[in-house]
């Protein structure tokens, strides 16, 4: 598999699935690039050069989106297994530079490294099932989310 995937499902009928190539599969693209025989002379350059500025905009994004999550201020239980397992509880009495700490920190312990594209698609599920259980904050929340790298 080039990449990952991504699979949820959460309280109150939440499920969201995604699939992206990784920042390793970006890598093995330019090399690819890199042939003279797969592109012609002038061409491989322009094309690699595209390629990193896509990879540099993800750390960004990635920061960004998990700056947002943090400080949505949701109570709910985060549940990560498959090539990653950890559990982390989110709590709106906590701020967003806490949460995001403890967050990042939790998934630092898992000794598995998490890519900038892994981060972007957790994130935005995080926002997602948030915004899906809007009306039953007061609920106690679930989110499993599977990650097959």
């Amino acid at each position: 598999m080039i990449g990952f995937e991504l699979k949820a499902r959460g309280t109150n009928g939440f499920r969201r699935d995604s699939a992206a190539w990784t920042e390793g599969s970006l890598i093995a693209l330019k090399i690819i690039l890199s042939v003279p025989k797969a592109n012609p002379p002038g061409s491989g350059g322009a094309r690699r050069g595209q390629i990193g500025s896509i990879e540099a905009s993800f750390a960004k994004i990635a920061n960004n989106l998990l700056n947002r999550v943090c400080g949505m201020g949701a109570d709910f239980t985060l549940f990560v297994s498959g090539d990653m397992e950890f559990k982390y509880v989110f709590e709106s009495s906590k701020s967003g530079e806490q949460i995001r700490n403890e967050l990042l920190h939790t998934i630092a312990s898992t000794q598995e490294e998490i890519g900038d594209q892994v981060m972007i698609h957790m994130c935005r599920t995080i926002e997602q099932f948030i915004l899906h259980n809007i009306d039953w904050l007061d609920e106690e929340l679930i989110l499993n989310i599977e990650i097959d790298l």
